[in-house]
This record gives C-alpha cells, sequence and structure tokens, in this order.
C-alpha cells in the first residue's frame, strides 16, 4: 500500500494486515506494518496507538530496542487509561527482556492495578507475569514485592468478575 502523506484509509488496511500476521505468528511483519501504518495515521493519539502496537509486536519478535523506542514514541501522545496502562506493561516486559527483573516486576504489578477496572482479563495475564518475573529473579516468598504481587492478587481476585478464573 502507497501513499505519500498521512492516509488513515492506507493505515487502517496495513493495521489489519498487520493482525492478520500477528494471528500467524508474524510478528516481525506485524511489527513493520504497524510502525508503516502508525506513519500514515493523521491523528496524533491513534498514531500513538498504533506504535504501542508496534512495539508489542517488536517484542513478540525479539527487537527489543526498536519495541523500547516506539514504546517511548507511543507515551507521548497516549491518553486512554487502558492504552496508557499496557504501555506500563510492556514497559516491564521490556525491563525483564533486559534483565531488570525487579523494576519489571513493579512495572508490571503498577501496570495490573490500572488494568484491573478496564480489563480485568488483561489484568489477571499481568499479575501471572509479574509472578513468573518474581519467579525467574529467585525471591523468597517472604520478599516485600513478592507480598504485594499476592496482595494485589488477592485483591483483584474479590468482586470484579474473575474470581472463579483465578
Amino acid at each position: 500500500a502507497a501513499a505519500a502523506g498521512p492516509n488513515e484509509q492506507v493505515a487502517a488496511y496495513l493495521e489489519a494486515a498487520a493482525e492478520r500476521d500477528r494471528g500467524r505468528g508474524g510478528y516481525a511483519a506485524a511489527a513493520a506494518l504497524l510502525e508503516r501504518a502508525a506513519l500514515l495515521t493523521p491523528d496524533e493519539e491513534r498514531q500513538a496507538e498504533r506504535h504501542l502496537s508496534a512495539a508489542e509486536a517488536h517484542v513478540f519478535a525479539g527487537s527489543v530496542d526498536r519495541a523500547e523506542a516506539l514504546l517511548t514514541e507511543a507515551t507521548k501522545c497516549l491518553r486512554d487509561p487502558r492504552s496508557t496502562a499496557q504501555a506500563t506493561q510492556l514497559e516491564g516486559r521490556i525491563l525483564f527482556h533486559r534483565g531488570h527483573v525487579a523494576e519489571a516486576t513493579y512495572a508490571l504489578v503498577s501496570s495490573a492495578r490500572r488494568l484491573r477496572p478496564l480489563d480485568p482479563h488483561a489484568a489477571r495475564d499481568t499479575m501471572l507475569f509479574a509472578v513468573e518475573a518474581a519467579v525467574f529473579a529467585g525471591w523468597a516468598p517472604s520478599a516485600p514485592l513478592l507480598q504485594e504481587i499476592a496482595r494485589t492478587a488477592r485483591d483483584m481476585h474479590g468482586g470484579n468478575g474473575i474470581s472463579d478464573e483465578f
């Protein structure tokens, strides 16, 4: 899809193609398509959303440096609370990939708390990744961060519609 300047129609087409590629495990191709879609997006906030999606695809493709650059770009214009929480989650994933496990865990717990009222399933998945990060770090069960994870998970468990899935 060729376009000389901003063009939402072409950007939407590229985004749809990226979703198809992502669904087949083609994260590198999806990331490239989403980056191009972001460049063609005239609306600043929508462009930031597409940068965030491209950054996520880059993490799954193993391109952490590029993901971090796109995340930095995206966070400048993200306004939606769910998107900003997803950006924090992605920051946690990037920190984890870089070996900064404690910082990653804190970012993931923060993201889960913010996602809880907006997307309980994403909040649960984020908390599970925080637990994985803490276990990967080899922290003892008495570590304060693990206690914080347990408190947050307990709070999420009570009364928001996901109790049967925890």
